[in-house]
């Protein structure tokens, strides 16, 4: 039983007669004639009895026509399915990402994105760098939203935001009511930073800032989530350094200030693995590459 033979006894039974079902299907009679007797003996019942000029269905026949149309009715979604997932307009994309990549940044890209193909079912998955390359490398995730800089292998990338740190500062710190501040200018201020054990890239940027500058930050309160940071920050117990994305969504009782002298330069990448065949994947970077062609750090974030 092939799928041509289900359209020709379609044609068929909706016409009650051989030669106006052929031109319907666009073959010769004959042909039609033939694929349904071949139809018959395969399934070892008549499905129409057959008279000149006319034909009509047999009781078998009539039970077989409501299956019919469903089988071709499924097979024709099947098609939709499998065309729309080879054009990337369906299918399924599994996403890790940082969790500052939230703050002004992601989530209008991820909207967009499903607007444009409601179809592509999104997992988002936050992860830290480490646990997102790991990820990659054994096929749970589909694409990464990293730290730069992108990890050895087979991977593709695009950058997606770059910029420099800012310093953030709740009201009332003796700082607050500056534009700019130096490094030394405060070094002898609390800070308010990521766990340690979490190997985090901005950790490694201030840790490394700070002791090119002669000092080692003193730490008074860790927190494993930016939104945390800097709702410590606004209740008085240090500063913190962020993304300009992240300042440029504003924060309650939080001021942010450019740092002056040394830029500490924080990006964040797209990665995903050079050999993938995703094309809904495909999509979503050709998104992404839209989004960032006239991204720009702001000149002024306070």
């Amino acid at each position: 039983m092939d799928l041509r033979q289900l359209r020709y006894f379609l044609a068929v039974a909706d016409k009650l007669h051989f030669g106006h079902a052929a031109e319907t299907v666009n073959v010769v009679q004959s042909a039609v004639s033939q694929q349904i007797k071949l139809l018959e003996e395969e399934l070892g019942v008549v499905l129409l009895e057959r008279s000149r000029p006319y034909v009509k269905l047999t009781e078998a026949g009539r039970r077989f026509l409501p299956e019919c149309k469903r089988v071709l009715l499924q097979a024709e979604e099947a098609m939709r399915v499998a065309k729309q997932a080879g054009a990337g307009y369906a299918g399924r994309i599994r996403l890790g990402f940082v969790d500052n990549a939230l703050w002004s940044l992601l989530t209008p890209l991820v909207r967009h994105f499903r607007n444009r193909y409601p179809e592509v079912d999104m997992e988002l998955l936050p992860l830290d760098r480490a646990t997102q390359i790991r990820a990659l490398e054994d096929r749970a995730i589909d694409i990464a939203l990293i730290p730069t800089p992108r990890p050895n292998g087979e991977f593709a990338g695009e950058l997606f935001a770059n910029g420099p740190l800012v310093v953030a500062v709740g009201h009332g710190h003796p700082l607050m009511k500056c534009a700019e501040v130096t490094l030394e200018a405060i070094s002898e201020h609390p800070f308010v930073m990521f766990p340690l054990e979490f190997n985090y890239r901005l950790n490694e940027i201030v840790f490394s800032a700070c002791s090119a500058a002669g000092f080692t930050p003193r730490i008074s309160q860790f927190a494993a989530q930016m939104h945390t940071q800097l709702a410590l920050v606004g209740a008085g117990f240090g500063l913190a350094f962020v993304p300009w994305w992240v300042a440029a969504a504003n924060f309650q009782n939080v001021t942010f200030l450019q740092l002056r002298g040394r830029s500490l330069n924080y990006g964040l990448e797209f990665v995903w693995r050079a050999d993938e065949d995703n094309a809904a994947l495909h999509n979503l970077v050709s998104l992404i590459r839209e989004s960032v062609k006239d991204r720009r750090a702001p000149r002024d974030i306070s």
